[in-house]
C-alpha cells in the first residue's frame, strides 16, 4: 500500500521540484512576501517583498527603509513558497507587480478627473507597458502623438499602458498638451518608484519603455535619448503590434 501511494505522489513531487529550475519562467507562482536567509541579510523581523526575479538565480527584494537588494534565489524561500502556491497550499490573491503598486496609478482624463485604478482591474491585463518619461518628452508634438497612439494601441491589444513620470514637471506640462486619457503613477509615488522598480530609466528626456507581465517579469525594454524618441516609439509599436498575438491570462485564487 505504501509503495502504491508513493507512486501516486511521484508526479506531484516531480512537478513541484521542477519549479526550482523554472522559477523565473513560471512567474505566476512567484510569492509576494519572502525571507532572505544568509549572513549579511536584512534582519527586520519581517519578510521582504519580491519585486521580481531577474533570472533563475537572482531576486530583487524590497525591505522598505532598509533598501532594495539583489540576492541569490538560493538564499531565500522563494522556491519553497512557489511550490506551495503550485500545490494549492498557499493562496495568491494578486500578481506581484499589481500587489506591489496597488493604488499608485490613476486614470488621467483632465486635471480634475483622476480616479484611481483598482488593482483588480489592472490584474485583468495580459501584459503591462511601463512608459517612463519627463516634461521634456512632452515638448515635442510628434512624441506626444506617438505616446498617445501607443497608449491607445496597447489598450486595444490587452496591454495596459502605465506612464511613470521621471520628474514632477511632467504633471504641469501634461495640462498643456493633448495626451489623454492615460494611466499614470501618482506624483507622490512616481519619483520614488524610479529606484524602487529597478528599471533604471533615462532621466534626461528620453523615453524608457519596459514591457512586463503582471508579476513584474521584464519581457522587453526599449531606451532612447531625447532626439530618438519618435523613432523609438515606432520601434516599440512595430515590436508589439506588428502581428496579432494571443492574450495570456493567469488565474489567481
Amino acid at each position: 500500500m505504501h509503495k502504491i501511494l508513493s507512486l501516486l505522489l511521484l508526479p506531484l513531487a516531480i512537478q513541484a521540484s521542477s519549479l526550482s529550475e523554472k522559477i523565473f519562467e513560471r512567474s505566476e507562482y512567484w510569492p509576494f512576501r519572502v525571507t532572505w536567509n544568509s549572513e549579511g541579510s536584512i534582519d527586520t523581523g519581517f519578510p521582504g517583498i519580491l519585486i521580481r526575479l531577474e533570472d533563475n538565480e537572482t531576486a530583487l527584494l524590497d525591505y522598505g527603509r532598509d533598501g532594495i537588494h539583489r540576492v541569490p534565489v538560493a538564499q531565500t524561500n522563494i522556491v519553497a513558497l512557489a511550490d506551495e502556491i503550485l500545490s494549492g497550499d498557499r493562496d495568491k490573491e494578486l500578481p506581484n507587480f499589481i500587489a506591489y503598486t496597488a493604488n499608485m496609478f490613476v486614470r488621467y482624463t483632465a486635471p480634475a478627473e483622476v480616479p484611481g485604478i483598482a488593482p483588480e482591474i489592472m490584474a485583468k491585463s495580459s501584459k503591462l507597458l511601463l512608459i517612463y518619461c519627463n516634461d521634456e518628452t512632452l515638448l515635442n508634438d510628434a512624441v506626444v502623438k506617438g505616446l498617445q497612439n501607443m497608449s491607445d494601441k496597447s489598450t486595444a491589444q490587452g496591454i495596459l499602458p502605465l506612464f511613470i513620470p521621471t520628474n514632477f514637471a511632467f504633471y504641469n506640462q501634461l495640462t498643456e498638451v493633448n495626451l489623454a486619457p492615460i494611466n499614470m503613477m501618482t506624483p507622490h509615488m512616481a519619483i520614488g518608484s524610479l529606484r524602487m522598480l529597478g528599471h533604471d530609466p533615462d532621466l534626461e528626456g528620453g523615453v524608457t519603455a519596459v514591457l512586463i507581465d503582471p508579476e513584474g517579469k521584464v519581457l522587453q525594454t526599449w531606451r532612447s535619448f531625447l532626439n530618438e524618441n519618435v523613432s523609438t516609439l515606432e520601434s516599440i509599436k512595430e515590436s508589439l503590434f506588428s502581428e496579432e498575438s494571443p492574450r495570456e491570462t493567469h488565474q489567481y485564487q
